[in-house]
């Protein structure tokens, strides 16, 4: 673990360093990412500002979510998200046994190297969209706080199972460049309230690909609803992230170094 955190930790000089020197283009990169993240809470303030909504939610309800959301991926996206294009790459050029050679596990090299600086303001634009939707409603207790920053927890977990699965597939599918949209496709049920879902869908959701862990759970603590069924969901968030690396490094094995 001594050698993960120092190579982690040369990863995050880089990737500072690399921000000061190549300036337009990590802020170019930063709005790109914020304004692509934005537009669906934007849609929804459009909603209800014609009079539609999301039955039962608020607006700031349905905000708070959003923002959970928002704080999540970009929790997510600069720790992890990287791992599937680097993967990728690596395959693809048939020299990810320069990984597998490392004194260090593959996954947690693979963490190291996909660190992503952009992502952290994608987290702080979440943090500004939850600040504005609680300053709306009731200030959550500690109680409320402790259990959510758990539930948190458990959103990174799925995000990071996620992640693993896809990267799994590039050992299997050389190449794959549309992974992201089946990614994208799967979270996306993240930023809305479950309980406006058909119960099978629900269900899937919730215990299936716990999605909602991303967003809606932990925003629902800090409304001030926790459920039992919840609680059952983080302990699936774990079991989901341990499937991600059961099937990564299964997969791995079939690398031959071949190339694409």
């Amino acid at each position: 673990m001594k050698t993960f955190f120092n190579v982690w930790k040369t990863c995050i000089i880089t990737a500072f360093k690399s921000a000061i020197i190549y300036r337009t283009n990590f802020i170019l990169s930063v709005i790109i990412l914020l304004a692509g993240n934005i537009l669906f809470p934007l849609l929804t303030v459009l909603i209800y500002s014609n009079g539609a909504n999301f039955p039962g939610w608020t607006i700031y309800e349905a905000l708070l979510i959003q923002a959970v959301f928002l704080v999540n991926l970009g929790i997510a996206n600069s720790l992890f998200f990287r791992m599937v294009w680097l993967i990728n790459m690596s395959v693809v050029n048939g020299n990810f046994e320069i990984v597998l050679l490392r004194p260090v596990n593959c996954i947690l090299l693979s963490v190291a190297q996909a660190f992503n600086l952009e992502g952290i303001f994608l987290a702080l634009g979440g943090v500004a969209l939850m600040v504005f939707s609680l300053s709306h409603m009731a200030f959550p207790s500690l109680l409320m706080w402790l259990v959510f920053f758990i539930y948190m927890l458990g959103g990174i977990l799925v995000l990071f199972g996620l992640i693993l699965l896809m990267s799994a597939s590039m050992f299997k599918l050389v190449g794959n460049s549309r992974i992201f949209e089946i990614f994208d496709s799967v979270t996306e049920f993240g930023r809305f309230p479950a309980t406006l879902f058909p119960k099978a869908v629900f269900n899937i959701v919730c215990f299936v690909i716990p999605v909602a862990m991303i967003g809606f759970f932990p925003a629902s603590v800090l409304m001030g609803d926790i459920q039992l069924y919840q609680i059952g969901a983080l302990f699936i968030c774990i079991a989901f992230a341990a499937v991600g690396v059961l099937v990564f490094n299964r997969c791995i094995r079939s690398y031959q170094s071949a190339g694409g």
